[in-house]
């Protein structure tokens, strides 16, 4: 089930730091080749994932870069979505279970589309 994270404002007020990519996949390089620390980034904002999928292991996309790998996954328990918006869990393989929270954007407004329009009933 689609859930686009929480909209509970309490933690509204914290300061994090956001990296944007075309694909996810490609933020392993910057993290490979040490130009952005993994622990450093709270929340990955991309259009979409890239790499390969494995729907046997419940994988959306991973990519191998430099000996390590990056895997997303869905969200699968309310801290898995801290964002509102999250659609998907990263994980670095080096990195143990540090997530990265991540916003497919394609997926996201695909998403909002099927759904169409809230229902207006003050006419």
């Amino acid at each position: 089930m689609f859930s686009p994270g929480s909209s509970d404002p309490s933690g509204s007020e914290k300061n994090i730091t956001v990296e944007f990519k075309r694909e996810g996949v490609d933020i392993i390089k910057h993290v490979v080749n040490e130009t952005r620390k993994w622990s450093e980034m709270d929340l990955l904002v991309c259009w979409n994932l890239g790499g390969q999928s494995d729907n046997d292991n419940s994988i959306d996309a991973s990519k191998e870069w430099g000996g390590d790998e990056i895997t997303f996954r869905q969200p699968t328990s309310q801290e898995d979505r801290l964002y509102a918006g999250v659609t998907h869990i990263a994980q670095l393989v080096s990195k143990g279970d540090v997530p990265l929270h991540t916003i497919e954007l394609s997926s996201l407004i695909a998403k909002f589309n099927e759904e169409g329009p809230e229902d207006n009933n003050d006419e």
